[in-house]
């Protein structure tokens, strides 16, 4: 925006008075740089409007508008450039800060997701361990066997010396029997319920871990937004810095023009 455009905006019409300085300050506002990341010089013209109203300057409308219909480069205040860089650099600085917090928030993430997956990676090995041990246990191994012969060699014998009396005694390894297939089962039983524990701890770990990489993700995400911000507001510093750099050369050749 030009001066033009703005005393016809703000509707000026030789007084600076509160309806004025309303809708100035609207202006500032909507052009600020950190509303307004395109037009980086309409904000400079605004306070140099700003500061002639408020001096008196802009007394004499058409006058005014003719003789400064271009912009603010006809002024020599630095003022007002300075004070913009100043908000940049505290707006980076504030930026970074952030940044430096989401870091550490992302390092605490990807530590726990590292610890956690040592911690599951030792119960899939526990897991892998207990199921190899019941599939040993349901095995028939040598006691089994070993009771199996002696209750047939029992009726053997009884059959071919017609001492059926003996058979009774197949009732005690037969019991014993029982009572061992009975302590399998109940191992096994008790070997499935801690398999399921340890399942249900490891499902958490697994759950954790995506919640883990969705937290990084939203950081990442946010990091990402913030990095372009500080690139932006580098550009606009540089930017002003040029412009503060024009007006004092201005400035300078103003007075040497004068001293000779």
């Amino acid at each position: 925006m030009t001066r033009e455009e703005i005393l016809k905006d703000i509707g000026y019409k030789g007084k600076y008075n509160k309806e004025v300085k309303t809708k100035l300050n609207k202006l500032l506002k909507k052009y600020h740089p950190d509303n307004n990341k395109d037009d980086k010089k309409t904000i400079l013209v605004l306070y140099e409007v700003k500061k002639d109203l408020e001096t008196g300057k802009v007394l004499d409308y058409n006058r005014e508008i003719k003789n400064n219909e271009n912009d603010y480069v006809n002024s020599t205040n630095t003022f007002f450039i300075e004070r913009i860089i100043k908000i940049l650099k505290h707006r980076r600085n504030f930026i970074k800060r952030e940044l430096n917090k989401l870091y550490k928030r992302s390092y605490y993430y990807i530590n726990k997701i590292y610890e956690e997956s040592y911690d599951k990676g030792l119960i899939d090995i526990k897991i892998d361990e207990l199921n190899n041990n019941i599939n040993y246990v349901k095995r028939i191994d040598i006691i089994e066997i070993l009771i199996l012969l002696f209750i047939l060699i029992i009726i053997f014998i009884g059959i071919i010396t017609g001492k059926y009396i003996l058979i009774v005694f197949i009732i005690i390894p037969i019991l014993f029997e029982l009572y061992y297939l009975n302590s399998k089962k109940i191992y096994i039983n008790d070997t499935i319920k801690l398999i399921k524990k340890l399942k249900a701890k490891r499902n958490e770990y697994i759950k954790r871990e995506e919640e883990y990489n969705e937290n990084i993700k939203e950081i990442r995400k946010h990091e990402v937004e913030l990095e372009k911000e500080i690139k932006s507001i580098n550009n606009d510093i540089a930017y002003y810095n040029n412009e503060l750099n024009k007006v004092n050369n201005k400035q300078y050749n103003k007075e040497k023009s004068k001293t000779k």
